[in-house]
């Protein structure tokens, strides 16, 4: 344990105790995309779920390692992200970003970051013409595009695939969610004119392919201007409705997913939850789970929340689920309505008819309920997707897994889970390393042997990690967790010199193996009288009320304290 003292008027004492819990005070900023940064994003560390830096509003916001940034229709690693911005014409400086997090020790740390040209854009009007290249005319208005990177909605568009349209959970729809699309000629089979009857409210033929848009559809568009054209990342069409029959599975457009986070804090104040949307068929009932994530094969389990139904007399087929934040939950990125009629389908694409899977549109923080009193920090335990993390991320390079933030906007970082793979046959050999290579210590220090494999591919959980003292005398017993990455023992009273080996080998073979060593000598007084302790200031506290007190704590490298002179202060 290290010794820690603190500084005060009335004099100078050691103590063991645990230092006082860091107070997390929460912030909500909007704003302008000033500026981006990599931190430790080089060598080894050169991964896809780098963190780093983004200046806002005059604000510097740490962005924590494994962040995955929310695009209207997309969550994109911080790392492309900082690549894009910094691309020559990308016109990502000045975009709007939304970041809720915690200051924690005078840090501004994110929890929750998205990002939108304008969060609140939005756009009407009815179709002039088509074209088979995929442009819409809009009655005098602009031009607009779907932003279709895997030309499921149109002939499609690739210049900006992170704020692409939904081309899984359909964001291009009729009123009711059925997917609609621009044809791409006269007879385009995936798109086919007899999957448009006459007239704007019809049941339609078959629900696995996609409804055309014709001339006349009115439409409530989204997206970014880029030019003189609006890419859109999402398109409603008010004035089509589709209906489906009983024998078929019904769409399900989901217009709001709104979380009231709970939180213990007596003096806040929580909103409830509310997922709003609409059916295709008038008898149509679903179920909502929360989509839990395994942090290492990324796996999906159904977790049942609600159940919703049309509202009674509502001949817009809206359902309503509603909950209040009164019991303790657990959150999670993303959750998936499903039709209690079944699911189908479609063809040519990845739509399923009948499910819809929608990230949270709004998380509606606790609040302070008594004036006077300190808000309530923002309670980012209790979302699943940043303690666990997201697992391996198909989009980032080389399926790097994301774990927990780091560092977390909450008081206890936490522990990332130790992944193993099924086969590493052709995940290569362990690369050993050690940071720092070697070190000089004054006798009673902790040294800590900080080993690690490089070679990404092979993840901790498949090794095997041996510490072992090649030179050197030592007690049985003081090398503590000799079997893990990270071994530590407390330096003797002597001055000495020591050499451990890391052996990293892959779980259950003798030859799959990578060996690296270590320096560490140990200085007392007596073998160099300049040795001296590191002191670390770790917070200072001043309060003032005419006489006042101040108050400043600090640790000293040392366990024990033969080298530490504690003088009495007048």
């Amino acid at each position: 344990m290290r010794v820690q003292i603190a500084i005060g008027l009335l004099g100078f004492f050691v103590s063991n105790a645990a230092s006082q819990a860091t107070a997390l005070l929460p912030f909500s900023i909007i704003g302008g995309l000033d500026a981006v940064t990599l931190t430790d994003c080089t060598g080894a560390n050169n991964l896809a779920n780098c963190g780093g830096t983004i200046s806002v509003n005059g604000y510097t916001i740490t962005i924590p390692k494994n962040t995955l940034v929310a695009f209207p229709a997309a969550f994109v690693p911080f790392k492309q992200l900082v690549a894009k911005f910094n691309t020559a014409g990308s016109g990502y400086a000045g975009l709007e970003v939304a970041i809720d997090g915690n200051v924690k020790n005078s840090v501004h740390i994110a929890g929750l970051f998205s990002i939108s040209q304008f969060s609140l854009e939005i756009n009407m009007g009815k179709i002039e013409s088509l074209a088979t290249n995929g442009a819409i005319k809009i009655l005098n208005g602009p031009t607009i595009r779907i932003n279709d990177p895997n030309a499921v909605y149109s002939a499609g568009y690739t210049l900006d695939p992170f704020f692409t349209a939904d081309d899984e959970n359909p964001s291009i729809i009729a009123f009711s969610g059925a997917s609609m699309c621009v044809p791409r000629s006269a007879t385009d089979a995936k798109c086919p004119q007899s999957n448009r009857p006459t007239g704007n409210d019809f049941f339609i033929p078959d629900v696995t392919k996609l409804v055309p848009f014709r001339i006349g559809d009115h439409l409530t568009f989204s997206g970014r201007k880029v030019g003189t054209e609006v890419i859109c990342f999402e398109i409603v069409v008010e004035n089509v409705q589709v209906r489906t029959r009983g024998t078929q599975s019904s769409f399900i457009r989901v217009e709001d997913a709104i979380i009231g986070v709970f939180t213990g804090d007596a003096n806040a104040e929580m909103a409830d939850t509310r997922f709003i949307g609409y059916f295709s068929d008038a008898a149509a009932t679903a179920s909502i789970f929360a989509l839990d994530v395994d942090p290492c094969t990324g796996r999906e389990t159904e977790r049942l929340v609600g159940n919703a139904g049309v509202r009674n007399g509502d001949i817009r087929n809206k359902w309503l689920w509603r909950a209040d934040a009164t019991t303790a939950n657990q959150y999670t990125r993303e959750y998936i309505i499903k039709s209690n009629g079944g699911q189908t389908q479609m063809t040519g694409n990845s739509i399923v008819v009948g499910q819809y899977v929608q990230p949270v549109t709004e998380w509606i923080m606790p609040e302070a309920n008594v004036p006077g009193l300190e808000l309530p920090s923002y309670p980012f335990e209790k979302f699943d997707h940043l303690v666990k993390g997201a697992g391996p991320f198909v989009a980032a390079e080389p399926d790097t897994i994301f774990g927990p933030l780091d560092p977390f906007p909450g008081a206890t970082q936490p522990v990332a889970t130790v992944c193993s793979v099924g086969n590493t046959d052709n995940l290569g050999e362990p690369v050993a390393a050690i940071s720092p290579a070697d070190q000089t210590l004054i006798a009673g220090s902790l040294v800590t042997l900080s080993g690690s494999n490089t070679n990404a591919a092979l993840p901790n959980g498949n090794l095997v990690f041996t510490w072992t003292l090649v030179t050197g005398t030592l007690v049985a017993g003081v090398l503590k967790d000799a079997t893990t990455p990270r071994a530590s023992f407390i330096a003797p009273q002597v001055a000495t010199a020591y050499t451990f080996s890391l052996n990293i080998c892959v779980t259950g073979s003798a030859t799959r193996c990578n060996t690296k060593t270590t320096t560490i000598t140990v200085q007392t007084k007596a073998s160099n009288a300049a040795v001296t302790d590191v002191v670390k200031v770790e917070s200072f506290t001043w309060v003032s009320s005419q006489s006042g007190t101040i108050s400043v704590s600090f640790c000293l490298q040392t366990i024990n304290t033969d080298f530490v002179d504690v003088y009495e202060a007048y």
